[in-house]
């Protein structure tokens, strides 16, 4: 990785791994602003000094932040995550690969990021995750209009695993494919939802029902034969 390929005013000095460590040490630290990053930075600098931190300057933060590729930090990330994932995965081997798909709303200033759109005096973004073990396998970012289950409609999955997902991804086309390429998967049907029961066998216990049914509606029938 090039550290000297932006060609900002203090370019020789803010490398891209400068960058890197000032957004976490801003994220795990929970500052609020650049102005509260730069001063926490700057009050610690004889401890960041062996990470290669020196002295940072807003105005220099946030031409990075502007002006960097972010696709650098996305592929520090998924390096990392492909040496850390096999060591932190607590599954047995034969166990089937438990991924978790979930997204969370960030609320944003509309007159800032107006790509952002959410609602007319409001804009947000959507961060879609797909959990794997203790790590995010992916994250994917959209603005806030955009639906749950639109966000990882090019996601692929490998035979065996099990997705765990709420409504929010229900799409009965979309389960047939998962069912069509051998990906188990969990979640609730909405309560307006078609079926009719096939096949009831006992429940007890906690267990408040066990059944095999069939979609009922046109279109479930359509989506899910």
């Amino acid at each position: 990785m090039d550290s000297h390929a932006w060609q900002g005013p203090d370019a020789r000095k803010f490398t891209y791994w400068s960058h890197l460590v000032a957004m976490l040490f801003g994220q795990w630290s929970a500052r609020k602003s650049l102005r509260d990053v730069v001063f926490s930075i700057n009050q610690q600098g004889h401890k960041l000094y062996h990470l290669g931190l020196s002295e940072v300057k807003r105005s220099t933060l946030s031409d990075a932040n502007t002006l960097h590729p972010a696709v650098i930090f996305e592929k520090t990330y998924y390096k990392l995550y492909e040496r850390l994932s096999a060591g932190l995965n607590p599954q047995p081997q034969k166990a089937p690969s438990i991924k978790i798909i979930d997204s969370t709303t960030i609320d944003l200033c509309a007159a800032v990021f107006p790509w952002a759109k959410f609602r007319t005096r409001k804009g947000a973004i959507k961060l879609h995750t797909v959990l794997t073990g203790l790590l995010p396998q992916c994250v994917l970012i959209t603005d806030g209009k955009t639906h749950d289950r639109q966000a990882i409609q090019d996601l692929r999955f490998q035979p065996g695993d099990l997705l765990i997902f709420d409504r929010a991804y229900l799409d009965y086309a979309w389960l047939y494919q998962l069912h069509q390429d051998g990906v188990w998967f969990v979640t609730r049907l909405k309560s307006n939802s078609c079926y009719e029961v096939v096949q009831e066998a006992w429940s007890g216990g906690p267990v408040l029902a066990d059944q095999v049914i069939r979609l009922s509606s046109q279109k479930g029938q359509a989506c899910y034969p």
